[in-house]
Formats: structure tokens, C-alpha cells, sequence
């Protein structure tokens, strides 16, 4: 009766949208809706009602993908993309693992949830569940280093969260633009630039790292490497004149 309330409520909101494309979206979630085989397409619908501004169709939509399907991660995940409370996200997560085999769950869906997990554990001020929670899954995701720096760093442990995404970078050879935001942080705080420069001097091939390795030199009074003038032009690379070819560039 519940979910017969909450279709019978999402397909009036729909009834009000302009937007053509986002009520064939959700038509289609609802078409789809209880369809093992098409569970992508709702997931879909509601990822759009979310993304196009229509929070309540979207959060109403996936209580009801997730009232059907409790077991789902895909829907658990949307409604907890949509909730509007951090307390209540940790609730659902809680509930799903305490009642869903984990074996069963694929393993990227289980790093997504541990990261969704982590963060309302942060945003209820339950940071060393949240750390703790990290630790002992370290999940793969990028988003999972970035929450595990940010924490180290907020609970004043700035070299762990530097050691964290070190680990990172041996493993993959390039930061994503938050690790490198809570290691410049760190840094920051610990104030010894110097073995920093070393380690990140390995993988500056790297955009991102290229950027923070450079921010470092400077720091520390030194000329960035992209800022180094080359002796050979003559000083003219570093002033925006091109260089005369010398004699063995031209054959002579």
C-alpha cells in the first residue's frame, strides 16, 4: 500500500515537470520499476530527477526503487545520493549491511557504500567511525583516498593523510585534484617540504602532480621547473622570444 501511495505521488510530480526528456526518464524508471534486468534504466532515471534539480521527485522515486528492491545497492546508492540528511544515510547503509551478505554485493558497489558510510559517519561528527571504516577496508576509489586524507588531516594527522595518498601514488602514478588538496594541506601543516619534493619528483609527468611539485619548489625558494630558463636559448625561451637553431639543429 505503501509504495502503491509513493508511485501514485511520483507520478503526480511528474505530471508538473515541463521538461519532456526528464518525464520520459522517469516514465521509463517507472515502466522498468521491479525489473531485475532493467534496474540501470530507473537507476537512470532517478540519477537525472536528481541532476536536473527535481530533488523530491528524485528522493521519491528511490524510496520507492528501494522499497521494492531493498536489497539492491544500485537503489540503496541513489537514495542515498538523494537524502537530504547525513543521519539518515548512515541508517540506510547500516540497515543494507545488516541484513545483505556482503559477499553478495560487487565490490565496487561495496567501496561506493563504505565511502557514502564514511562520509555520514564525517558530516555527524562520527569522524573516528569514519576513519576507522576506511582503514579497514581501504577501498580502491579515488573518492575513498580523498575522504581518508581529508579525515587524517581534520583530526590533526597531516602526515598520515600524506602518508595515505603517497600509497596512492606509487600504486597509480597520478593524484586526482582532491588528494593533491588535502596533501598540499598537510604539508602545510607539517612544514618539511623537502622529502615531499623527492617523492613527487618521481611522478611529475603527471598534470596534477606537476602542479603541487611546482607549488613546492616554490615554497621552499626554489625556481619551478617550468620557470627555469634554458641556458642554451640564451634566456630568450624564458622572455617568450623564440631561440635561434644553433649549428648542429641546422646541419652545419
Amino acid at each position: 500500500m505503501a509504495s502503491q501511495n509513493r508511485k501514485a505521488e511520483v507520478e503526480r510530480m511528474v505530471a508538473g515537470v515541463d521538461d519532456e526528456q526528464m518525464r520520459a526518464h522517469v516514465a521509463k524508471a517507472l515502466q522498468y520499476m521491479g525489473d531485475a534486468s532493467r534496474r540501470l534504466i530507473v537507476a537512470n532515471g532517478i540519477a537525472r530527477a536528481r541532476q536536473g534539480g527535481y530533488g523530491e521527485l528524485a528522493l521519491n522515486l528511490a524510496r520507492l526503487a528501494h522499497e521494492q528492491e531493498p536489497d539492491d545497492p544500485d537503489f540503496l546508492l541513489e537514495l542515498c545520493n538523494s537524502l537530504g540528511q547525513p543521519h539518515e544515510v548512515v541508517d540506510e547503509i547500516t540497515s543494507f549491511t545488516e541484513r545483505v551478505d556482503r559477499d553478495s554485493v560487487p565490490q565496487e558497489k561495496r567501496e561506493r557504500l563504505v565511502v557514502a558510510l564514511a562520509a555520514g559517519y564525517r558530516d555527524t561528527g562520527r569522524v573516528s567511525e569514519g576513519i576507522r571504516i576506511l582503514e579497514e577496508s581501504r577501498p580502491g576509489l579515488a573518492s575513498g583516498v580523498e575522504l581518508l586524507a581529508q579525515l587524517y588531516y581534520e583530526s590533526g594527522e597531516p602526515r598520515k593523510a600524506t602518508d595515505v595518498v603517497y600509497q596512492r601514488l606509487k600504486e597509480s602514478w597520478k593524484l586526482s585534484q582532491g588528494m593533491a588538496l588535502w596533501l598540499e594541506r598537510s604539508l602545510d601543516a607539517v612544514g618539511d617540504y623537502a622529502p615531499a619534493l623527492e617523492v613527487l619528483g618521481a611522478y611529475k609527468r603527471d598534470p596534477v602532480v606537476r602542479v603541487l611539485y611546482e607549488g613546492i619548489q616554490r615554497k621552499m625558494g626554489l625556481v619551478p621547473d617550468s620557470e627555469k630558463v634554458d641556458k642554451r636559448a640564451g634566456g630568450a625561451r624564458f622572455l617568450g622570444i623564440p631561440a635561434e637553431r644553433d649549428k648542429g639543429e641546422l646541419g652545419l
